[in-house]
């Protein structure tokens, strides 16, 4: 999967973060299963590098508070994104 390294600009600091999803990504595009899930203390940057990953092709963002099974079921089925990208609900 190409990405470019500067997806991750518009967040300051988390230089270490951002090369793991970096190497992360690189690797599933060598068809390798890749997963995170983002934990941390409010204003971590959780969901803005959820909104960065937005930019790749093929992937899918959604707010756990505006889906339904229905909705994840229609989603993985029909649009089948590469990635998900499913934030926690505000």
């Amino acid at each position: 999967m190409k990405v470019k390294s500067s997806i991750f600009d518009p967040i300051i600091g988390y230089e270490d973060v951002k090369a793991l999803f970096l190497k992360a990504l690189r690797m599933h595009g060598d068809g390798l299963p890749v997963h995170f899930l983002l934990y941390g203390p409010p204003a971590s940057a959780k969901s803005l590098f959820l909104l960065c990953l937005q930019r790749v092709k093929g992937s899918a963002y959604v707010l756990g508070s505006r889906l339904s099974r229905a909705g994840l079921t229609w989603l993985l089925l029909e649009q089948k994104p590469k990635i998900l990208l499913l934030d926690e609900s505000l």
